[in-house]
């Protein structure tokens, strides 16, 4: 049994008074109040994890997230193999192509990830865990 599963038959029981899985669903099933209940307590539960999910993020170096991680990795990566070509022995055509890419393509991948869609959805999942199901 998953642990999600899990947890919410154990706020069913709690809910129905009682001591089973089965009990707990044909309580919940058969009893308007013990219904209400449930539901109270199902979206108290998520209204909480919702909540307390942002002081749970997992880190993977330092205080940086996964994600931040590798953004200032790859961002790390960009500007050291730019300056390498813009303070190396190239032709002036291939500096103006790294420049080009560099603050067009950079700058638009992560303005598109931090301001848009990705964050976007992000933050749409969350309003749509602290919205009440009436």
């Amino acid at each position: 049994m998953s642990g999600l599963f899990s947890r919410i038959m154990q706020i069913a029981r709690a809910s129905a008074g009682v001591e089973t899985d089965a009990e707990a669903l044909h309580t919940i099933e058969t009893s308007e109040p013990a219904a209400e209940a449930f539901e109270r307590q199902l979206r108290a539960a998520r209204l909480l994890a919702s909540e307390s999910g942002e002081h749970r993020t997992r880190t993977v170096f330092l205080r940086f997230t996964f994600v931040e991680f590798v953004s200032l990795f790859l961002l790390a990566i960009g500007a050291t193999g730019g300056m390498i070509v813009l303070l190396g022995d190239f032709s002036d055509e291939i500096k103006g192509a790294v420049v080009t890419l560099i603050l067009i393509g950079g700058f638009t991948d992560v303005r598109s990830f931090w301001l848009g869609s990705s964050q976007g959805s992000r933050e749409k999942d969350r309003a749509s865990l602290r919205r009440p199901d009436y």
